[in-house]
């Protein structure tokens, strides 16, 4: 299977070099430090979405962290000292990862595996977009790689995942669009409507139209809110009773093979502006405190209690709590399985308190684990290679928006002959 993904990754890499879609001149960028953002899109789910600052000195590290082994010699993937996708996505990983050389390797200047991603019966692969483009040297014409695309300050850089190998059907035809929004974030106040504008392109960089009678979902903490609909030319009109931060998402699929990319983007509504109550002076039929006393201080309509947020905050900081350390991990292989996988069942007890669980997998003594699977149940079987291996398990459930982990269960050693 890596061979096969290898292989589809060069064939992907000359695909992506007939494009004639052609990128600004001005990427090429002499600057010492660029502030890009950067989003990672999954076939259902947002991986990263953050703003990445990224020096000199980092492309030079970067290109001394992610290898690829040829024999005894380990070779740098990235050598570009300009600013690069491939840059911006390392240093993300560099800096929030414990083994980044695990968490994120490279096939043929594209992304093979990215820290957190799920796994598919089908083949799935990354590609990107740079500010919603497919881009290309304007002087050949020929599409860039993510590790020789030139990036410039300000510039929006989407890694998403395109699935196009069924191995149950055998089909290399379906290809994912890329899905996108207008804008990565939008502002509005309560109750004024803004537009968005939801498009797709071939998945390949070629022409772009719009997303038509597209169902589109908006959460809130990670709540689902509403689902809209955009018109004919790919436009939804929005507006909102509540001030807070919105997420809007849309993709697209058939038949559990995604037809458009996952695509998401940021909606701010802010609340109109309260005047404070001034305090009643009191009238002369009311009768005064007692002299010596001081009158209680009446609350401003509109002022907030500060006392009371303290408490409710502090309420709100206690009520996170990790789900249980998942216990009585054990895995079992098959002993009547054929060729050089074999299937490999992995048990684990219930968590209280979890909503799912997160398997990872090192293959280097109890190192450089990676995640291979996410999963709502307590047993899950792969087909596994030869080799020995070593696996462990944590609960998460998500709560105020956030993945909540627990810590991982003991590591257990799996030797498949």
């Amino acid at each position: 299977m890596r061979t096969t993904k290898k292989l589809f990754a060069l064939l992907l890499a000359a695909v992506l070099c007939i494009s004639t879609l052609e990128i600004n001149a001005d990427a090429q960028n002499t600057a010492d430090t660029v502030i890009v953002t950067l989003k990672v899109e999954d076939v259902d789910s947002t991986l990263i979405s953050e703003q990445v600052t990224l020096t000199k000195d980092d492309v030079k590290k970067i290109n001394n962290t992610f290898v690829v082994e040829s024999g005894s010699v380990e070779v740098p993937v990235l050598t570009s000292e300009d600013f690069t996708a491939a840059n911006v996505l390392g240093k993300y990983i560099t800096d929030t990862s414990d083994s980044p050389a695990a968490d994120l390797t490279f096939s043929y200047g594209s992304p093979l595996y990215i820290k957190g991603q799920k796994t598919y019966d089908y083949f799935p692969y990354w590609s990107f977009r740079v500010n919603n483009t497919a881009p290309a040297d304007e002087q050949t014409g020929y599409g860039y790689t993510s590790d020789t695309c030139p990036v410039k300050d300000g510039d929006c850089i989407v890694f998403f995942r395109q699935a196009c190998y069924d191995p149950n059907a055998g089909d290399w035809g379906a290809y994912t669009k890329y899905s996108y929004f207008d804008k990565p974030v939008y502002q509005t106040a309560v109750n004024t409507p803004v537009s968005i504008t939801y498009s797709v392109d071939d998945g390949f960089g070629g022409s772009t139209s719009s997303a038509a009678n597209e169902e589109i979902s908006i959460f809130k903490q990670g709540d689902l809110m509403k689902k809209v609909k955009t018109d004919a030319n790919g436009i939804a009109g929005l507006s909102f009773d509540q001030a807070g931060t919105y997420t809007i998402t849309g993709s697209r699929e058939t038949n559990g093979i995604p037809e458009h990319s996952h695509a998401s983007a940021t909606i701010t509504v802010t609340g109109p502006d309260i005047t404070p109550t001034a305090t009643p002076t009191a009238s002369p039929d009311q009768t005064s405190a007692p002299s010596g006393t001081p009158a209680a201080s009446a609350t401003p309509a509109g002022t907030p209690n500060v006392s009371a947020s303290r408490e409710a905050a502090g309420a709100a900081k206690k009520t996170v709590k990790k789900p249980a350390q998942p216990k009585k991990l054990t895995a079992s292989v098959a002993k009547n399985a054929k060729a050089s996988a074999k299937k490999v069942t992995i048990s684990w007890k219930k968590a209280a308190g979890a909503t799912g669980y997160e398997l990872s997998v090192s293959k280097k003594n109890k190192k450089a684990f990676r995640t291979i699977a996410r999963t709502k149940k307590t047993k899950i079987t792969k087909k596994w290679k030869k080799g020995l291996c070593y696996i462990k398990v944590r609960s998460y459930k998500r709560q105020n928006g956030k993945t909540i982990y627990s810590n991982y269960s003991t590591i257990i050693k799996v030797n498949v002959r």
